[in-house]
């Protein structure tokens, strides 16, 4: 985020004779590379933030480094438009906006965000979702549980650990599925590996998209313990394999889900374990009496020959152009 300007203000540069809009993540520091190449001013600049340092939560051992926040704050006065992936991605920025600018100086004055407001809007990530052969139903028996996230803090593996642990003394039959950056180099993937080693049909991060379709394809159930979440790419392709999703009430994924699903696809963060396990022990007749067809449907809208449309009406109206009626 600090380095990014320096190392591709001459790049862009060298491009600018053909670039008709800009399109950043919130990775790029918009203000400095402007200062950099003064003729941005000039560009349309649409200003994109897949997550945002502001909310994504610390570790218990450091402290927030609001620089990177600030960074967010400069580039957006700078953008000519500014989306974000989710409502709670953005709804999250804004409520942590609101307690870093208590901490401005007051000969200052009071911020005001009502400007960044008028040029805000929400457009989910589009997804790169093939076409797959039917999943493979349920037995009724063993669980098939699927974890292809991050083995990160945010997500809390740990309480993952907990749940399988629980499922174990409560003689509930599940068979593992761990994906992910970090798997079998995790601690707790470690942990997992040595305590129910047996149960796991594959642990790694698998670099082909097809064998990471198929396993995704062989599992029954995308767990997720996560106590941050901006979006939610992984739980959406799971589904998108047939998965069913567990996930919190309180995070973005009940954009796309629907909020009236607690106790069949989400539960309360606050008591995850528990809730967790006992929608697994009753997953045989939750299976056979609930459908995944209108979450399916909504995933699907996410496919990029989809989502296309609603970029490409973004970009025109930023360079202040009408999409021909076809």
């Amino acid at each position: 985020m600090r380095t990014w300007p320096l190392l591709y203000s001459g790049l862009v540069k060298e491009n600018l004779p053909e670039t008709d809009l800009l399109f950043v993540s919130d990775y790029v520091d918009l203000a400095s590379l402007v200062g950099l190449v003064p003729a941005l001013k000039n560009i349309p600049k649409v200003l994109y933030f897949h997550e945002n340092q502001l909310a994504y939560p610390n570790q218990k051992e450091d402290t927030r480094d609001i620089h990177f926040g600030l960074t967010h704050l400069y580039s957006m006065s700078v953008a000519d438009h500014i989306c974000f992936n989710s409502r709670w991605n953005q709804n999250s920025f804004l409520m942590e906006l609101e307690k870093l600018s208590k901490k401005f100086p007051k000969t200052l004055g009071v911020f005001d965000h009502k400007k960044l407001l008028k040029k805000m809007s929400v457009i989910p990530l589009g997804l790169e979702l093939p076409k797959l052969n039917d999943s493979r139903p349920f037995d009724g028996e063993c669980i098939h549980i699927l974890w292809n996230h991050r083995w990160d803090h945010d997500k809390t593996p740990a309480d993952f650990l907990r749940v399988l642990s629980l499922l174990d003394k409560n003689n509930i039959l599940f068979k593992l599925i761990l994906l992910g950056e970090g798997a079998g180099e995790h601690p707790v993937s470690l942990e997992i590996l040595r305590r129910f080693g047996g149960r796991v049909l594959h642990c790694g991060f698998t670099v082909s998209k097809s064998d990471y379709w198929n396993w995704l394809q062989k599992a029954d159930v995308v767990i997720s313990t996560a106590i941050h979440e901006f979006f939610g790419v992984s739980v959406c392709e799971a589904v998108h394999a047939g998965c069913w999703p567990l996930v919190p009430d309180n995070l973005a994924y009940v954009e796309w889900i629907g909020e009236n699903s607690q106790g069949i696809f989400t539960y309360h963060n606050q008591n995850k374990v528990k809730e967790l396990v006992a929608i697994l022990s009753n997953f045989d007749e939750l299976y056979k009496r609930t459908s995944l067809d209108s979450i399916k449907a909504k995933v699907k809208s996410f496919r990029w020959d989809k989502m296309a449309v609603q970029y490409d009406q973004l970009f025109h109206e930023c360079l202040h152009l009408e999409i021909a009626q076809t």
